[in-house]
């Protein structure tokens, strides 16, 4: 999302210096079960500024009735309309697992000094 992306830059000063861990969500419908998610573009320069832990890619959701009062463009939008099947193709165990390592991660980090 636009919004992650520009928070990330927007915060990148601070973010350095603290462990960060960045996701995408990805492909839904026949993406999700038959390809591996392609990484953001932008992801390279994210990774550059803030030097993230990890990265990962889960599937993604479509609920049509959400588009077009999303911020998508317009061909973005045709496109979520007609070609992109609707449904949810979220692996929740894997982002409960993903959360609940990072939750350890930080658990074993010493406690900074403000």
């Amino acid at each position: 999302m636009k919004e992650a992306a520009d928070y990330v830059r927007q915060n990148r000063a601070v973010l350095v210096h603290r462990p960060v861990w960045l996701f995408s969500s990805g492909p839904v419908g026949d993406l999700a079960t038959r390809h591996a998610p392609v990484e953001p573009k932008e992801m390279a320069g994210l990774r550059a500024m803030v030097n993230p832990r990890e990265h990962r890619i889960f599937f993604g959701a479509l609920d049509r009735g959400m588009v077009d009062g999303s911020s998508l463009g317009f061909a973005e939008r045709l496109i979520a309309k007609t070609m992109v099947p609707e449904g949810d193709y979220r692996d929740w165990k894997a982002i409960e697992d993903w959360a609940a390592n990072i939750a350890r991660e930080l658990g074993r980090a010493p406690a900074r000094r403000r």
